[in-house]
């Protein structure tokens, strides 16, 4: 049987401690994003986004409205580098039609901290009585 010189157990050793790094920082981050989607289907996470489409159209969610439901495109969900998470809403279960909302946790409540409209949104409510 040959024998392993150095450099191979070097090289082997730098794998395997690759190997878990790798493993740990993958594992971290999907813990990590189911918290950021346990946060983004959380009840405060709804009142924030209704709230927020109810700026938009007053009459948001019910019968009279131009925005008639959303969903939360759970594949969107992302870390803001500023801090806080970005959650994309798809409209009307329309792809072209998205709010884009920003929450942010300060003082242990959740809150809106930025956003914006599709322009195919924009245009389906721009002519809304605000």
């Amino acid at each position: 049987m040959k024998k392993i010189p150095v450099w191979g157990w070097a090289i082997l050793i730098l794998v395997v401690i690759g190997g878990v790094i790798g493993g740990k920082t993958y594992m971290d981050n999907q813990a990590f994003q189911k918290e950021m989607i346990k946060v983004a289907h959380s009840d405060e996470a709804k009142r924030i986004y209704e709230d927020d489409l109810k700026d938009i159209d007053p009459n948001a969610l019910t019968e009279k409205g131009v925005i008639r439901s959303y969903k939360i495109d759970t594949d969107k969900i992302e870390h803001n580098p500023m801090g806080g998470i970005t959650v994309v809403l798809v409209i009307n279960d329309d792809a072209t039609l998205t709010e884009i909302v920003g929450l942010d946790k300060d003082n242990g409540k959740l809150e809106y901290s930025n956003g914006g409209t599709s322009a195919e949104l924009y245009d389906l409510t721009k002519n809304v009585k605000r």
